[in-house]
């Protein structure tokens, strides 16, 4: 298992989502990812071969963002707005499918993994 990114040591989750669509900064698409969004910072991780890769840890401006619940549609997706000068935004959508056989279905990366509502 990898380490526990090193950003957040106890997160709050609001939103956990695999199979997701993630539109990252500069127009990049990652398909099949786990998307996790907590308080603080979005992390997207992908599948390589049977390891999984973090490629996206960022923190996010809360009001400027929109966080669906857990519980939302597949068709509800939320935005976020990165923190910085140039404040990209990132779309989160859950994909259809449930991933079978990727090595991001049922992983968690963190232990608890604590689920919060949305702030």
């Amino acid at each position: 298992m990898e380490p526990t990114p090193p950003a957040e040591a106890h997160p709050v989750v609001l939103r956990s989502v695999f199979p997701a669509e993630v539109v990252g900064p500069g127009g990049v698409i990652w398909r099949t990812a786990k998307a996790v969004i907590t308080r603080e910072r979005i992390y997207v991780w992908v599948a390589d071969g049977p390891r999984r890769r973090l490629v996206l840890s960022e923190p996010y401006e809360q009001a400027a963002s929109e966080v669906a619940p857990g519980n939302a549609a597949r068709t509800q997706r939320s935005h976020l707005t990165l923190a910085g000068e140039e404040a990209p935004t990132v779309h989160v959508s859950r994909q259809r499918g449930c991933g079978c056989g990727n090595p991001l279905k049922g992983w968690n990366p963190w232990q608890p993994f604590i689920l919060g509502p949305a702030a």
